[in-house]
């Protein structure tokens, strides 16, 4: 049984139209929402969302590592920085895939995004190895688009194109990712004098990988004072469900989350990540800054 769900893994992995979990949003918040929210950028730093993404001014970094469904040799690395001014932000981010000696696949993403009032605009250039054992590696070109507006202070409109190259840097075709939704989210701070001590988000996006079918994701968070913040996601074709918390303490957040998989099964999402605010205040929680923009 363990034999087949690996081939299946490695089948969404080559095929070039399944974008099987390769090209899932799956760090920080988005191990838990299943990747409802990338559309609006509800984590700072991730691979794969919207690079409108941007907070208040200071910086941080982000670590996570995950066995897709639980499948010894199957490793996935993701790693970030970040670092935002009042109008513009840049991000860094890396991620690898790979499956013992037979396959492994690494991204690089370089994001800029740029703020006036409620509307943000960012972009994304992204450049990506594969390694096989035969024939040699390939160097995959891309970049992404992105668009953020938020017309009332708890509402949130977003959306992201993401393409590839089909087969090498020098080759252009289009098969793009596209990802469009929107969050409510209250932006009281519950560490505030008169804050709500648990404030609400909800997430809902539609997403399309290449040609497939698009997917209806949707995510609800509670975050509780400024230090802790519990999740849970659903998402359709094929149905998934997973939860997840963030806890932070003087700027640390840990994270961890489960996503059940209806065929292949579960997939736990440990994660670490620092943020340090330049605004008045110091160093804030990464669950409490980087959950609610």
């Amino acid at each position: 049984m363990m034999i087949w769900r690996l081939v299946w893994v490695c089948m969404g992995m080559l095929l070039p139209a399944s974008g099987f979990f390769r090209d899932d949003l799956q760090g920080g918040i988005y191990g838990s929402s299943l990747g409802a929210g990338g559309g609006t950028a509800w984590e700072r730093m991730a691979h794969g969302q919207n690079p409108a993404a941007s907070k208040e001014r200071g910086y941080g970094a982000y670590l996570g590592y995950h066995s897709p469904f639980g499948m010894d040799g199957l490793n996935v690395v993701e790693a970030g920085l970040h670092i935002d001014g009042r109008r513009w932000g840049t991000a860094l981010g890396f991620l690898q895939t790979e499956v013992e000696e037979f396959y492994r696949e690494q991204s690089l993403e370089v994001q800029f995004s740029w703020t006036l009032g409620t509307l943000s605009l960012g972009g994304m250039g992204v450049l990506r190895r594969v390694h096989l054992p035969e024939p040699e590696s390939e160097l995959i070109g891309g970049e992404a688009w992105g668009l953020l507006w938020r017309p009332f202070p708890k509402l949130v409109l977003g959306g992201f194109c993401r393409n590839f190259a089909s087969r090498n840097i020098w080759t252009r075709e289009l098969n793009p990712i596209v990802q469009v939704g929107f969050r409510v989210q209250d932006e009281q701070d519950g560490s505030h004098p008169g804050g709500r001590a648990i404030r609400p988000a909800l997430a809902f996006d539609l997403r399309r990988v290449r040609n497939s079918y698009w997917r209806a994701l949707i995510a609800h968070s509670l975050c509780i004072g400024p230090d802790l913040v519990l999740t849970a996601g659903l998402a359709n074709r094929p149905f998934q469900f997973s939860v997840g918390a963030a806890i932070s303490w003087s700027g640390a957040t840990i994270y961890y989350a489960m996503r059940t998989h209806t065929a292949l099964g579960r997939t736990n999402y440990p994660g670490l990540a620092f943020v340090r605010s330049l605004e008045e205040g110091g160093i804030s929680g990464a669950a409490g800054e980087r959950h609610a923009p």
